[in-house]
């Protein structure tokens, strides 16, 4: 199923590709993401958040690097990174500049481990986390640029490739009508929409909003 996938975006291409031209000197063009520690991402400094974030993102491109990561070892960084993006999405509309870049590169730091390891997607499921309504709370925000929807987008669209998450993303009904809405905007970010709905009807059989995909001629008649 992996095979199948649509053409991603920069980011997720970047993921794929970024150590191919460097594979001889990965250790030195690389940085290692211990380099970044758990009190840098727990700090309550923003700036020292963003520019944790910023590493950690940088020496994630791959992956390799990925799983690495995603390992028991590191989950600790991981959780990290999450407990980050729930505080930067909470009263979006009162945060300032840094926490708006920092829910930004949180966002794109998760959907790049959850574009290669279904342990990233399973652990966005976890309750407490309250993933979807974030999601929503994002889509609906009138404060944040279209690059931050759309790299929420494409974590939903990440985790949409299990069924497991998929169903979890199922569950709101108000995020599958966020998804759909997203259509009508920019092409990154419909197509990021499109991967995520694709995503919910192979994994979930549901059926909200496949009409509105066809009037777009976005989805095969024949399906």
């Amino acid at each position: 199923m992996e095979a199948k996938r649509i053409k991603l975006d920069p980011d997720d291409e970047n993921s794929r590709d970024s150590l191919s031209q460097a594979s001889v000197s990965s250790a030195e063009s690389v940085p290692s993401s211990t380099e970044v520690t758990l009190d840098q991402l727990r700090s309550s400094d923003p700036k020292i958040i963003e520019k944790a974030l910023l590493r950690l993102k940088a020496s994630l491109k791959n992956k390799t690097t990925i799983e690495q990561f995603m390992d028991s070892t590191s989950l600790q960084k991981f959780y990290a990174v999450v407990d980050i993006l729930v505080r930067a999405a909470t009263d979006i509309t009162n945060k300032t500049s840094p926490w708006l870049s920092i829910l930004k590169e949180s966002i794109s730091l998760i959907a790049n481990c959850c574009n290669y390891s279904i342990t990233a997607c399973l652990k966005m499921t976890v309750p407490r986390i309250a993933f979807t309504h974030i999601a929503v709370r994002v889509f609906e925000s009138g404060s944040l640029q279209q690059d931050c929807k759309t790299s929420m987008a494409r974590l939903v669209a990440n985790m949409c490739t299990h069924k497991e998450p998929a169903m979890c993303i199922a569950s709101n009904p108000s995020l599958v009508d966020r998804l759909v809405l997203l259509l009508e905007s920019d092409d990154r970010s419909s197509t990021q929409a499109l991967r995520a709905i694709r995503g919910l009807i192979t994994c979930t059989y549901i059926k909200v909003g496949v009409f509105k995909i066809r009037s777009y001629k976005l989805w095969p008649l024949s399906y």
